[in-house]
């Protein structure tokens, strides 16, 4: 769905993305997030990345709310949800791309 989701179909897809990866890491909510912006102190911040350059976005991912508090987070888990951001930071760089 990132991939091919334009306009408010993608901010909506990057909600659906945030909340599978919220599920992943043991937690109740997730949200793309600009810099800047507060961020709950039980959250996990994952910066995304533009692929192909390395560039930072404005964009993060925050998970927060633990479902268990202080559980750490499975490795593979924590795979998947790196793959989810880079999915969304991909969608969210084509989205910069196509707007210049």
């Amino acid at each position: 769905l990132l991939a091919v989701a334009r306009g408010a179909d993608l901010d909506a897809a990057l909600d659906a993305a945030a909340e599978r990866a919220a599920l992943l890491a043991g937690h109740r909510a997730a949200r793309v997030a600009r810099d800047g912006e507060p961020v709950p102190p039980d959250a996990h911040v994952v910066r995304l990345v533009a692929p192909g350059t390395g560039e930072p976005l404005p964009e993060r991912l925050v998970v927060s709310d633990p479902a268990r508090p202080g559980a750490p987070l499975a490795h593979e888990d924590a795979e998947a949800v790196a793959l989810i951001a880079q999915l969304m930071a991909a969608a969210l760089a084509a989205r910069r791309r196509e707007a210049r």
